[in-house]
């Protein structure tokens, strides 16, 4: 929640209210946190007011909150209201929020859910933006203010656990180094540097390959020769439709030797090629390319543990472009508004 309320203070010069409930652990959090920052301020219900109803959040929990904020609200020209992690309320929130909209004045709601895979609509029509940790919000809901899809940087597909989960369950050992390669342009005649740098790549001992495209290309002497040379390092991962559809192959990759810059013609409903250069960045890929093909006569020599270095090195630069790219749509997503 700190990084979520930084990236929202980053947004605008205008004051922020992050809007909270009475219970302890908002308290606790406005407490610690709220000192750090400039132009940023928690407001809650007055202490006891809805003590009873902490963390129920029905209609009347959510005109308690409301009416703290509007008082607050009220008194600023201009202002940024956040209701964060509103899931449990948000039914109560979309039907009051209209009727305080005079009493909020010139302030500009925003609604911060952590799931949406249960949300078919815009509930606040031009009454709110609606932002979300969701990586599979692809539709935007009717409204002016549509929704606002957002990486994950905790709990999503790219974050550093949820890629860990997957590598575990591939089975590749914490110092492996994961690329991802497309088998048919790997036996394409007309354009060997996919094989050439597979080769490369593959005088490093720790990097495995999670090859897709057509089955029928199991079958060519080519691919044989590979699998018979390098055996278990050799992953096929299925046709390249499935592949790229599979948004936690594609976010527990180390590299994608030949992925994100596809053409759109070679791209289709569902790829979640775009959703990783969302996530990490269009350069990301391009960068460990760089790093791992100009420093293979090093790397090679290199002993498991700083393999394993190494290969947290990796990961550590993911998370970081990760929570960049949180930081910079959120931004966007409220300058949008200004």
């Amino acid at each position: 929640m700190a990084r979520s309320i930084s990236a929202i203070r980053g947004a605008s010069r205008r004051p922020v209210f992050v809007a909270t409930r009475a219970d302890y652990a908002c308290r606790e959090l406005a407490r610690h946190i709220e000192p750090t920052w400039t132009d940023v301020h928690f407001v809650a219900p007055l202490a006891g007011q809805d003590e009873k109803r902490a963390g129920v959040c029905d209609r009347q929990a959510v005109d308690d909150m409301i009416d703290a904020v509007a008082d607050v609200v009220a008194r600023s020209a201009q202002a940024d209201l956040v209701f964060l992690g509103a899931d449990d309320y948000l039914g109560a929130l979309a039907s009051r929020l209209p009727a305080y909209r005079d009493r909020l004045g010139s302030a500009r709601p925003f609604v911060f859910l952590y799931n949406t895979e249960r949300l078919r609509a815009q509930p606040f029509g031009e009454d709110a933006t609606l932002l979300a940790f969701d990586e599979t919000l692809h539709e935007r809901p009717p409204g002016t203010r549509v929704a606002k899809g957002l990486p994950d940087p905790w709990h999503g597909h790219f974050s550093r656990g949820q890629r860990q989960r997957v590598r575990e369950a591939i089975g590749l050992e914490p110092e492996a180094i994961l690329v991802a390669l497309n088998l048919d342009r790997l036996l394409d005649d007309d354009d060997p540097s996919a094989l050439a740098d597979m080769e490369r790549l593959a005088q490093i001992p720790c990097v495995h390959f999670a090859l897709h495209g057509s089955v029928w290309s199991l079958r060519d002497a080519r691919f044989r020769q590979l699998a018979k040379r390098y055996g278990q390092r050799l992953i096929y991962a299925g046709t390249s439709h499935k592949v790229h559809g599979d948004i936690r192959l594609i976010a527990a990759a180390d590299l994608l030797l030949s992925g994100v810059d596809a053409s759109p013609c070679e791209r289709h409903a569902g790829d979640a090629r775009p959703m990783r250069a969302a996530a990490l960045g269009s350069a990301f890929d391009r960068d460990v390319r760089r790093l791992m093909l100009d420093s293979v006569e090093a790397v090679r020599e290199m002993p498991t543990a700083s393999m394993k270095l190494m290969r947290d090195e990796l990961d550590r630069r993911a998370d970081e472009r990760l929570n960049c790219a949180f930081g910079m749509q959120l931004r966007s997503a409220i300058r949008r508004g200004e």
